[in-house]
């Protein structure tokens, strides 16, 4: 008999699983604090209603003095993470205002 594969599916992801090359870089995201991590996500937003993305910021958030540093492909994986996954809480919480009645959408 075979064995069942166990996957997780997730209804952001269109309940599919997730991008492999997301989780990898969740491993990369782990090595940053939560406060560096939320002022990259402060540069993503950033760069999204201004067009432009600060890079010496961005580089002294993923410089870690403790730590060795995360380099620019690494960098660029993150942001590309951080970009991934706003675009997909957008898509979610736009599909689940649509599925809304309109009546209680005002």
């Amino acid at each position: 008999a075979q064995k069942k594969k166990n996957i997780m599916r997730f209804r952001s992801f269109g309940d599919l699983e997730a991008p492999t090359w997301l989780l990898l870089e969740t491993t990369t995201l782990s090595e940053i604090s939560s406060v560096r991590l939320k002022l990259l996500v402060k540069q993503v937003i950033s760069e999204i209603l201004v067009g432009k993305l600060d890079w010496e910021k961005v580089v002294k958030f993923t410089t870690q003095k403790e730590k060795s540093e995360i380099d620019i492909s690494a960098t660029k994986g993150i942001l590309a993470a951080i970009h991934f996954v706003r675009l997909l809480i957008f898509s979610y919480k736009l599909f689940k205002y649509l599925k809304t009645d309109p009546r209680k959408r005002c």
